[in-house]
């Protein structure tokens, strides 16, 4: 499921990269759930190792003003999608998706499963994005959990498909 964090665990006795899939039958995007697990020689990962910061040294110091105040909303946006998991569904480049490419989004009139239409704009994301199963998206399977968001992270989330091109409302 979009979201969800999942883990395994293995014991390495071969150096190599090796492909990880996941092992659960999970919904349509389960084909897509792949990763790589690099194994090093233990000399080699130790240099690198040297070259990592410690955790005291990545640290950033806290904001002055309230957290996200000031914010980056696109940046905010970008790293919602990927940590909420929307980019498990939703391409940005107008490849095809379990849902619907948030590239060129914005702005077009979308049709709907009951055949009706709508105008993306920034009311209609709101909507579909607080409430995906209230309408479908016709061509698209209704998968899309419901995801608790902040006002601000909404705003930003937004803000970051309707930047991904697209006509402006009118």
């Amino acid at each position: 499921m979009p979201g969800q964090v999942s883990s395994f665990w293995f014991t390495p006795t071969v150096a190599g990269r090796f492909e990880a899939m996941c092992a659960q039958l999970c919904g349509v995007g389960h084909a897509n759930m792949r990763g790589y697990v690099v194994v090093e020689e233990e000399a080699k990962f130790l240099a690198w190792l040297k070259q990592q910061p410690t955790f005291a040294q990545s640290q950033v110091p806290a904001p002055a003003a309230a957290p996200g105040a000031g914010a980056d909303p696109l940046a905010l946006g970008q790293s919602l999608a990927q940590s909420k998991g929307c980019e498990a569904c939703h391409t940005i480049d107008g490849g095809q998706g379990v849902g619907p490419t948030w590239k060129g989004l914005f702005g077009k009139t979308e049709t709907l499963k009951d055949d009706s239409t709508a105008l993306v704009d920034e009311a209609y994301l709101r909507g579909f994005i607080l409430n995906p199963q209230a309408r479908g998206v016709k061509g698209f399977p209704p998968i899309m959990p419901k995801i608790d968001l902040t006002e601000e992270e909404l705003s930003a989330l937004v803000a970051y498909i309707r930047s991904l091109g697209g006509q402006t409302p009118r």
